[in-house]
């Protein structure tokens, strides 16, 4: 599921910075290019049972960069080759010239006219030492940082990094022994990776390692993969484990990179409560969160008097289900429908139009950027649907958010109670 979240920038303003050398070397080097030295026969490779082992190799090269190459041009218009030798590729750029535009290479290598560029979307295809074909999908997300600007002028050469080296985005929220982890894999140019598999096929999941001020690991698990490459992950802290904790993610996705960097730090506190506050019969944890599409706020205690139900959503493809599905099956007179949007990159207006214009998701919309209500209820992997009576009290919540969205939404409708609820159908909370 919906990090940025959301790095990539980092690594191109870099390169940036080697522009104008070679600018100046480009052209010269081309038309005084000394003849080729011959060079001594290399030794032959030691066997590779006598070769020395790395804890951490380094990636291949074409996991690291394109070579954007404009020189030398002769006068007047011209091509820009651009250059990455055993892959395939796809840019999305907005230019100067001709707007926003798909480049498409043929055996490594791909033209543009040369200008000024924004690199908004890439996808790349890199064949690994054992057949294997690695796809890595991402983008810039929103507007394009200064970091992924091409200019492209005669006499240029620079890296573009793409598709890796990844970091890794970790976002730890705490309440009572539980955190939820939002991850989101990110690269050198302020983009975000939306996607890698390998042979049509997701990779494998990256793992969640959690260890102690000792740095002695106390838990390990496999994260799950959510939408567009972001991914929530409730971990619950094991019985007699409490301090201050580090989580680092891994994962081993071939060309495309991963660097875990020290992981992130939280703290479950010795006194925290196991006890889970959200189970049918409970009543419904309170929030207060914004609506983006209106100028004002809405609290859950304010609705009651009326049932309610709650969706959460990230904007994936399952969510996008659930939401059709609400449309076609449209809810009783006086019942609440509204949806949690729990990705803040994409809680704006313009974006939530887009998802009604899709969907056809006529309920409220709100914004939970802080993920409060997302982990009081325990709704980090979406889409989960819960339905609070007109007490506020809890009276279903779907099993999994891998159901199809016609069963999760036809098993909510079934759970709603419409009207008041007389006294003696309200559960009291212990």
């Amino acid at each position: 599921m919906r990090t940025v979240s959301w790095e990539w920038l980092r690594h191109l303003a870099v390169a940036a910075s080697l522009i104008n050398v070679a600018a100046a070397a480009g052209v010269t080097a081309t038309k005084n290019r000394p003849a080729k030295k011959k060079t001594a026969a290399k030794p032959a490779a030691a066997p590779a049972s006598k070769r020395p082992r790395t804890a951490n190799p380094a990636p291949p090269a074409a996991s690291r960069e394109a070579l954007l190459r404009a020189a030398p041009l002769p006068p007047g218009p011209g091509k820009a080759p651009i250059e990455w030798p055993g892959t395939e590729f796809i840019l999305r750029l907005a230019g100067d010239i001709s707007g926003q535009q798909h480049v498409e290479s043929k055996g490594g290598i791909a033209r543009i006219t040369p200008g000024e560029y924004w690199l908004t979307g890439w996808k790349v295809t890199v064949p690994d030492p054992q057949g294997r074909r690695w796809t890595a999908r991402g983008g810039v997300m929103g507007a394009p940082s200064m970091n992924a600007r091409l200019l492209l002028r005669a006499g240029q050469t620079r890296p573009v990094p793409l598709g890796g080296p990844l970091g890794v985005a970790l976002t730890p929220v705490v309440q009572g022994r539980t955190a939820m982890f939002t991850m989101t894999f990110v690269g050198p140019l302020g983009d975000r990776c939306y996607e890698v598999s390998v042979d049509g096929k997701r990779p494998p999941n990256p793992t969640l390692t959690i260890y102690n001020e000792k740095g002695e690991v106390v838990d390990k698990t496999l994260y799950p993969f959510g939408c567009s490459f972001m991914c929530r992950h409730s971990w619950r802290a094991p019985e007699g484990v409490s301090g201050k904790l580090r989580a680092v993610v891994e994962a081993d996705w071939g060309p495309f990179f991963l660097t875990p960097g020290p992981g992130v730090t939280f703290e479950i506190a010795a006194n925290a409560s196991d006890e889970d506050p959200v189970s049918v019969g409970r009543p419904g944890p309170e929030f207060t969160l914004v609506e983006p599409e209106k100028a004002g706020s809405l609290t859950l205690s304010s609705l009651r008097g009326k049932p309610v139900v709650l969706n959460f959503f990230c904007g994936c493809s399952w969510c996008e289900d659930v939401a059709a599905m609400w449309a076609k099956r449209p809810l009783p007179d006086g019942v609440e429908l509204i949806a949690i949007w729990n990705d803040v990159e994409t809680a704006t207006p313009a974006a939530l139009r887009k998802f009604r214009a899709r969907t056809g998701f006529a309920g409220r919309i709100l914004s939970d950027p802080d993920h409060v209500a997302t982990l009081a209820y325990r709704s980090g992997e979406c889409p989960k649907v819960w339905v609070l009576d007109a007490s506020g009290t809890i009276r279903h919540v779907n099993a999994s958010r891998t159901e199809p969205a016609e069963r999760i939404v036809s098993e909510a409708t079934a759970a709603v109670k419409p009207g008041p609820v007389a006294a003696a159908d309200t559960i009291e909370a212990n």
